[in-house]
């Protein structure tokens, strides 16, 4: 719309009358300038969104496919019984964990269903921190092993410390940071677990030595499906949903979570928040 042109074919008016109309007409411009861009910007963030989705189910029907193809190959083997005895062990241990793998499949699919509807919900109880953590580490302690990772456990919490938590859940959230930890970090890295008191809540930190993460890429990671480029690129195995159920897990207990990183190849550090258990005296 020409300002200049509008006004010209005003009859005479007192100037005042003509500056109120401008500002009238500039205003109405700088509204549909405003409109055209939250237009534009809702478009991309549904596109993104989009993009995000359709990635997630490429990478779904990947996983799928890889553990049911794995499973189903093996048995036919071992049906054949032309497969000696160490073979067929190793046989057994793939289907195995193929088997683990979809199962952890269904229930991160079963975790973003109860997330999208509403329904997680948590069992509370007082539980001390430092005993799901050394579980945690028990579990995936082989896996470090294999890739000659460090594991460095530091509590400076004392023993009578708790939080009111689901105690399921919290090791879930600690296995995750675990893992994904130990799956961007290469062969004789490190791995520092922190675990202290800052002043009314708990503070869990798990720092690696790894691979890192792009600046561009931090305020997405605990988005729902989303995977991170450091997953792509380096073949990691998963939906992209751990980080987003272990956000809602701790946002449900009252707590926070954040990733920071220098970026790739500076490692990466993943601290969470949780506030203590006020138990009656």
């Amino acid at each position: 719309m020409d300002v200049s042109r509008s006004t010209s074919s005003l009859p005479a008016q007192d100037s005042a009358a003509q500056a109120t109309y401008v500002a009238a007409l500039e205003k109405t411009l700088r509204q549909e300038r405003a409109g055209r861009l939250k237009a534009e910007r809702a478009l991309r963030r549904t596109q993104a969104a989009n993009s995000a989705k359709d990635r997630f189910l490429s990478i779904l029907s990947h996983e799928l496919r890889t553990t049911l193809n794995s499973i189903l190959g093996w048995v036919v083997l071992l049906r054949a019984e032309r497969l000696d005895p160490s073979t067929s062990a190793r046989a057994l241990e793939i289907i195995e964990r193929n088997a683990a793998t979809q199962s952890k499949l269904v229930n991160d699919l079963s975790d973003i269903s109860r997330i999208i509807q509403g329904k997680l919900r948590l069992e509370l109880q007082p539980v001390a921190l430092q005993a799901v953590v050394r579980s945690a580490l028990d579990t995936v302690m082989l896996a470090a092993q294999q890739k000659r990772i460090e594991l460095v456990l530091q509590i400076a919490v004392d023993e009578g410390v708790q939080v009111l938590a689901d105690r399921e859940r919290l090791g879930q959230v600690v296995w995750n940071l675990l893992t994904n930890a130990i799956k961007f970090t290469p062969e004789g890295g490190r791995i520092e677990i922190t675990l202290r008191s800052q002043g009314s809540e708990i503070e869990l930190i798990v720092s690696d030595s790894g691979i890192g993460i792009v600046a561009e890429a931090l305020p997405h990671l605990f988005e729902l499906f989303h995977q991170s480029e450091r997953a792509i690129h380096h073949n990691g195995s998963g939906l992209g949903l751990g980080l987003a159920i272990a956000r809602e897990i701790i946002h449900l207990h009252g707590g926070q979570i954040r990733a920071e990183s220098a970026g790739a190849g500076q490692g990466a550090t993943f601290t969470v928040r949780l506030p203590l258990a006020q138990l009656p005296r």
